[in-house]
C-alpha cells in the first residue's frame, strides 16, 4: 500500500497490489515449462551522430512524415486531435495533405472562456489556436466542450478503466474527450504526444533549477507526499530515498559520450528518465482511456526511429543553443516545420493538456473530500493524516507550495485524486497493507 503513496505516477514494473508486477515497456514476457522469463528487447542506445542542424531538420522532416503517413493506414476513417499545439498541428497539417477532408477534434471545457486563469504553465487557451489552424486548413472541425459535473461524475469511469488511481480530471477530460470522438463514429484517430519528451518540449529540460533537481524534476512533491499521510507510514526520508533508488537503478543503462561535457550528459539523463517515466505514464492513460471507449489513438512521434535518431542529437541543437545562451523548447522540431504552419502555430509555447477552471468543480470536489473526511468508515483515513487535508481545503489550497505532478495536478486534481484512491480502496476491496 505504501507504493500508492510513495509513486509518482511511475509505476514502471511494480503495481499497487502486492507481489503483483507488470512488464516495462522493451521488455516481452514468455511463460514455458512453468517458468516466466522477462527479455528486453528494446531500449534507447547511445550512438554517435555528427549530422549538422540542416542535416537533422531534413531527417526529423522525413521521418516524422513519413511515420503519419503509416499511421494513416485504416480500414475504417481516421481523425485527428487539435490542440492548436505545434505537435497536433504538426500531425494534422501531414494527413490533411494525404486526407484533405480529415476531421479534427478539440477539447474545452464549458465556460472556459469566462474562467480561464493564464499561468506559468498555460499561458493562452487553446481555443485560440485551434481557430488559427482550422481556418489555415479550412478544416472539419468540432469542439468537445466538457460539462464540469460530467467531468467530476466520470472520475468514478476514469478509475476504473485505468483500474487505479490515475491522473484525476486530466484523466476523466481525456474519457470524455474519446467517448465523444468515438460516438462521431470514429475508432482510429490521431494524437501529438510523445514529442515533447523526445524532442525537450518540458521545463526540466532548460530551467537550471528543475535540470538540477536532485529527483524526478517533474514531481517536486515529495513534502507535500509525505506531509498529508498517516505519522508512522514513511520512515524519515523513505521517499527520498526511494526516488533516488529508481533513478539510479534506470541511470545505469545510460550510456556517455566521452566528447560530451556535464551540460550533454545531464540532459541525456533527463531526457532518459522522462522517456522511460514521465511519458509511459501518459501514454498509459490515453490507451487505457480511449480503449475504453473503443477508441484507438495512434501516435506517430512514438515511432522508435525518431527516438533513436533524435536522442543521439546534441541537446544544444535540439533547444537551439549551439550559438546562443537562450534555449527554445522543441527548436529542432520548430525548425523542421516551420515553413509549414503559421508563425504563431510553429512559435506558440507550450501549453500542457487542458485543465478546467470553473469554480464549480472546485466546489464539487472540495465537497465529496469534505465528505469522506466526515466519514468514518472511509478507508483512505487509514493512510491520510486528516487534520493536514482539513488545513489545505480550509484555505482552499492557498498553502500549497508543491504541485502533486508537474504543471498537471494542482490542488483541484490533487483533491481529485484522493478522492479517487478512496473509491478505489473501496470498490476494489484493496486490504491495506503498511
Amino acid at each position: 500500500m505504501k507504493c500508492l503513496a510513495l509513486d509518482l505516477h511511475i509505476v514502471h514494473g511494480n503495481t499497487f497490489f502486492k507481489n503483483i508486477f507488470e512488464l516495462k515497456a522493451g521488455y516481452i514476457g514468455i511463460y514455458k515449462n512453468n517458468e516466466f522469463n522477462e527479455y528486453k528487447y528494446w531500449d534507447l542506445e547511445t550512438k554517435e551522430c555528427n549530422d549538422s542542424l540542416d542535416e537533422a531538420i531534413e531527417k526529423v522532416h522525413f521521418l516524422l512524415t513519413d511515420a503519419t503517413k503509416r499511421q494513416l493506414v485504416s480500414d475504417v476513417g481516421i481523425c485527428s486531435m487539435l490542440s492548436g499545439g505545434l505537435d497536433s498541428s504538426i500531425l494534422t497539417k501531414i494527413a490533411h495533405d494525404i486526407i484533405p477532408d480529415i476531421k479534427t477534434f478539440s477539447i474545452d471545457f464549458i465556460n472556459n472562456e469566462k474562467d480561464f486563469t493564464p499561468n506559468d504553465y498555460q499561458l493562452t487557451k487553446d481555443s485560440d489556436y485551434v481557430k488559427i489552424m482550422k481556418e489555415y486548413l479550412n478544416s472539419n472541425h468540432k469542439t468537445i466542450k466538457i460539462d464540469n459535473n460530467i467531468l467530476f461524475y466520470l472520475l468514478d469511469e476514469a478509475l476504473i478503466a485505468r483500474d487505479m488511481p490515475g491522473m484525476a480530471d486530466i484523466d476523466s477530460s481525456m474519457y470524455a474527450f474519446c467517448n465523444k470522438i468515438s460516438e462521431d463514429g470514429f475508432k482510429v484517430c490521431l494524437s501529438g504526444e510523445c514529442s515533447d519528451e523526445i524532442f525537450g518540449g518540458y521545463p526540466w529540460f532548460y530551467k537550471t533549477h528543475l535540470v538540477q533537481y536532485d529527483g524526478f524534476p517533474w514531481a517536486l512533491s515529495e513534502n507535500l507526499r509525505s506531509s498529508i499521510l498517516k505519522k508512522g507510514i514513511l520512515k524519515e526520508n523513505e521517499l527520498k530515498e526511494y526516488i533516488h533508488f529508481k533513478i539510479k537503478s534506470s541511470l545505469k543503462n545510460v550510456e556517455k559520450l566521452s566528447k560530451n561535457d556535464e551540460f550533454e550528459n545531464r540532459f541525456r539523463d533527463i531526457n532518459y528518465l522522462t522517456i522511460k517515466w514521465f511519458m509511459m505514464t501518459l501514454v498509459e492513460r490515453t490507451d487505457r482511456m480511449s480503449m475504453a471507449n473503443s477508441l484507438e489513438v495512434r501516435v506517430p512521434f512514438a515511432d522508435h526511429r525518431i527516438f533513436e535518431y533524435v536522442y543521439n542529437l546534441p541537446a544544444r541543437m535540439k533547444l537551439g543553443i549551439s550559438n546562443s545562451t537562450i534555449p527554445t523548447e522543441k527548436y529542432l522540431l520548430r525548425k523542421s516545420f516551420e515553413n509549414e504552419l503559421p508563425e504563431n502555430i510553429v512559435y506558440r509555447k507550450k501549453s500542457p493538456f487542458p485543465k478546467t477552471y470553473d469554480p464549480n468543480y472546485l466546489k464539487l470536489v472540495e465537497t465529496e473530500m469534505l465528505d469522506i473526511l466526515n466519514n468514518t468508515n472511509s478507508k483512505l483515513l487509514k493512510i491520510i493524516d486528516k487534520n493536514a487535508i482539513c488545513n489545505i481545503l480550509n484555505i482552499h489550497g492557498e498553502n500549497l507550495t508543491e504541485n502533486w505532478f508537474g504543471q498537471l495536478m494542482t490542488y483541484p486534481q490533487t483533491l481529485a485524486y484522493l478522492i479517487q484512491i478512496n473509491k478505489w480502496l473501496e470498490i476494489y476491496n484493496v486490504e491495506i497493507d503498511i
